[in-house]
């Protein structure tokens, strides 16, 4: 996957004897400037004074400019700004997860995330996907309804949607990650599958949906496309509908964030982009995703006050 950048950086809390770029921390002491000298003196060697002058101001400059994204980034997180030239949303594309789900290999049926809980939260995976269906799933969707889920990937949460629901819209924007799912699910009747070009299934009538899940997907998702889906949401669902998004919160540390692809959503980010679409927060739950930071989000298109709301 592509290099996210590390968020919710601020330059006044950085540490002054350590730098952060592409996700990790590199020390500036003695031995590191030796490395750099002995490499510099190599390149100029090698390629010429001219070239490794220029790259050294090449290299210079990319960690500025990163810097200055995780700077710029900061700002929107904590002004809600999404829009044209926003930086965060120049991240986690839809091209780029496209690209990333078509190139993938599905044979594992997704459930090689289910046992990431042992390593990210030290949960034997079983117990951790019971519980989720539990306490989320199960709690606020209804048996015999229709449920749109949004990324089905490989069907991993779409077989347990088909047994307790009438009809079942599983969406994706890769084809190859559909395709396994209609593999995985041939025996169930009741899905209906969308492969959607622009990430929006055009074809589901306005307000015929009475729930929306989604799991392992908003988290690479950026904060526009995240205000366009939500938009999206409200007119496809029912009055009183529901939606369950999993979707990024904050990290301790900005590898937590780029190693997991996590895009630069917050959950007060994404309960301002509720509010600014006329949807009530029902609760945001940050124990039950399967890594640290991560937020599931609940909430309804009703208007009507709701459980742990902001």
């Amino acid at each position: 996957m592509p290099d996210a950048l590390a968020g919710n950086a601020r330059c006044s809390r950085m540490p002054r004897q350590r730098l952060e770029f592409d996700g990790g921390r590199v020390d500036l002491d003695a031995e590191l400037y030796r490395r750099r000298w002995r490499k510099f003196q190599k390149y100029r060697k090698e390629r010429g004074l001219p070239w490794t002058a220029l790259f050294t101001l090449r290299l210079l400059a990319l960690r500025t400019l990163k810097r200055l994204d995780r700077w710029i980034i900061a700002i929107e997180q904590d002004r809600f700004l999404i829009g044209e030239n926003t930086v965060a949303s120049e991240y986690n594309t839809l091209e780029e997860n496209r690209k990333w789900a078509d190139s993938y290999d599905w044979s594992r049926g997704g459930e090689e995330w289910t046992n990431d809980a042992r390593s990210l939260r030290a949960i034997d995976p079983g117990e951790w996907k019971n519980r989720l269906v539990t306490e989320m799933m199960l709690k606020y969707i209804r048996p015999g309804s229709v449920v749109l889920e949004m990324g089905a990937g490989a069907g991993r949460w779409t077989r347990i949607l088909a047994q307790r629901c009438s009809r079942v819209l599983a969406a994706d924007i890769s084809e190859v990650a559909l395709n396994n799912c209609k593999k995985n699910l041939a025996d169930y009747q009741n899905i209906q599958y969308l492969l959607v070009g622009n990430g929006l299934p055009d074809e589901i009538p306005d307000e015929s949906v009475d729930f929306i899940w989604s799991y392992d997907v908003f988290v690479h998702v950026n904060p526009n496309d995240t205000a366009r889906y939500l938009a999206y949401f409200k007119g496809k669902l029912k009055p009183g509908g529901i939606a369950i998004i999993h979707h990024p919160g904050e990290y301790r540390s900005s590898s937590d964030r780029v190693n997991g692809w996590r895009s630069f959503m917050t959950g007060r980010f994404f309960a301002h982009l509720l509010e600014g679409n006329g949807m009530r927060l029902l609760e945001q739950n940050r124990a039950l995703p399967h890594k640290w930071g991560d937020v599931i989000t609940v909430f309804t298109k009703d208007g009507k006050p709701g459980r742990n709301g902001p």
